[in-house]
Parts: structure tokens; sequence; C-alpha cells
């Protein structure tokens, strides 16, 4: 079965390999080919695919809360970013879970009781893709989920509120899913979804080419945004330009961007702030003659060099 899921984030070795991850978990509009499969094989089996689904989404929990018990018992090590999502499953955990959902579809064996699943074998083989996409769901929330030629099938719709049913097909025209195509976007959603603030980075400008955001969360934390192996790698793909719109054009309220500084320059007084040149280099104001040189460096850096300046920003993004 063609599941299309590629490893991206951390284990990607270079930016393109980042790029073609991102551009992976896009939604890929469906040809006539692809209207015609999803047709004939998955709109008259929608039901038996939910409850086959649904099969899946059972193994996958059980697997997942054994983990959470043995992590508990001490009996195994889990990362402490895995073990906190563990503890609130299914809750946050649409990318594990569709992941697992990936993998389980390649591995099971279409038998005529699962009418669901060989209805999906079928539409894979006479041409069809399943993959996974990350994106806005509504303008609301960011999810992972699937899209199976012209359907989007969310095998994590509880994990955001537990209440609501496991999975969910539509066509993808009725989904509220979309692309995400800007910082502004991605700050719109991440800030009513995750209950932060999110500001341009004007106040570390050598590293705003690749970190544009500074994310103030609820709990009184600070960040450099974003990271995500989306978002960041569209930014890489469009040469910063998405990075520059957004520290130069976006319109973060007033109020919201004043509270911030207040916060930001409490947070870094007292520590000590290294030459201009420096990817740590602070300013309290916008210093647009450092933003351009960062942003000119990295347009005229050569494939070699590019990989280094962002591997260093992330160095410097992980320890922040």
């Amino acid at each position: 079965m063609d599941c299309e899921e590629l490893v991206v984030g951390r284990n990607a070795q270079s930016i393109e390999q980042m790029i073609a991850g991102y551009r992976a978990e896009l939604i890929v509009p469906p040809d006539e080919q692809t209207v015609r499969l999803s047709k004939f094989y998955i709109e008259p089996n929608i039901a038996a695919i939910i409850d086959d689904l649904n099969v899946l989404r059972g193994k996958i929990d059980t697997y997942f809360l054994d983990i959470r018990d043995r992590a508990r018992r001490n009996e195994m090590q889990v990362a402490d970013g895995f073990r906190w999502k563990l503890e609130k499953y299914p809750v946050s955990c649409c990318l594990e879970i569709t992941r697992h959902m990936l993998a389980l579809l390649s591995q099971e064996p279409a038998c005529v009781e699962t009418a669901g699943i060989t209805s999906l074998h079928d539409f894979c083989r006479n041409g069809g893709k399943i993959k996974r996409l990350w994106g806005a769901l509504r303008g609301v929330y960011f999810q992972n989920a699937m899209q199976a030629g012209s359907y989007y099938i969310d095998v994590a719709n509880d994990t955001v509120d537990p209440s609501k049913d496991k999975i969910e097909i539509r066509p993808l025209e009725q989904s509220g899913f979309r692309n995400l195509q800007s910082y502004r976007e991605f700050a719109d959603v991440a800030e009513t979804y995750w209950k932060c603030r999110m500001i341009p980075n004007w106040y570390f400008p050598n590293l705003a080419p690749v970190f544009p955001i500074l994310t103030f969360n609820k709990d009184g934390g600070i960040s450099l945004d974003s990271k995500n192996v989306f978002m960041l790698p569209m930014n890489l793909e469009a040469r910063f330009e998405l990075a520059h719109d957004f520290l130069v054009n976006d319109d973060r309220a007033v109020d919201a961007l004043e509270s911030c500084q207040s916060k930001l320059f409490e947070y870094m007084s007292g520590k000590p702030n290294p030459e201009q040149i420096h990817l740590m280099h602070f300013t309290k104001i916008r210093d647009d003659k450092i933003l351009k040189g960062a942003f000119q460096r990295c347009a005229e850096a050569n494939p070699e060099r590019l990989n280094t300046i962002v591997k260093n920003a992330l160095d410097v993004g992980e320890r922040f």
C-alpha cells in the first residue's frame, strides 16, 4: 500500500531534505484520475473505512497507553516531551497517532472481513496515494491528518477534544483543512491554539531569518520560533522571504508588543550582550541595518554555507 511518510526535522541531513519533507505534507490538489479513483473506491465505502480505522485506532491506543504505563513503572525510558504527551493521551498526540496509523495501514492485510481496508488498498493499487498532512484546521488548530485522493481523513480527531469521534472523513473541500502559506497565518493559529503571544523577532536580528518570531508562552516562558519541520523548510524554500515579510509587515497588536517587550527586557537584563555580528546579539529597538545584513548573508550564501548558517541558528535556538 503506497503510504507516503518522510522523516524530517532533526533526522533530515540537509536543507533539501527538509524542504522535501515539508512539501510531502502539503495538500495535493486531486487531478481527474484521482477524483475518479476516490469516487469509485472511497466514496461508497466511507462507513466501512471508518469502522476499520476505528479498529486500528483501538490498537494504536493500546500501544501508546502500554508505553505510558511502562514508563510510569520505570520499565522503559521515554523522552520528557513524549512522556508529557502520553500523560495527556490522546490530547496533543495527533502526530504520533497519524504516523502509527500510516504504518499499520501499510502492514494490515486486506481481506473480505475488512471492507474498508480493502477499499483503501484497492485505491492505492490502482494509482491512488495516501499521505500525511500538516496544516491549519478551520483556522483554529494545527492538525496532522491524512489525504486519500480527494478525501481528508483525520484518524486523531479526538486529540484536541477527547469527547469527539476518533475518526473523521470528509471531502477535502469540506474539511476546513488548508496549507499554511505565511508566518502571519502560523502566528494567528498558534496564538489561539497554544494560548500564547507572538511578536516579530527584531530583538535578535542575526537569528531573525531563521527565527522570525518570539513566542511568549502562557507559563511565562519565552522561545524562538519557528523551527517546526513545516514552517522552517517553507521559509528556506522561499529564500527567507516569509521571515522578512513577517518582520517588516506584520501588525501584531501594539499592546501585546509593549507587554512582551517588557517581559523580554526583564529576561535579558543582566545577561552579557555579545558583539553585533554574534547570533545572540540583543537589541532593544528594531535595527534595520543589522536585520538587512543578516538576510543578505543568507541570500548570498552558497548551499554549504547556508546549511551551516541554519544549523548554527538551530543550535542557538535549542539553548535559548
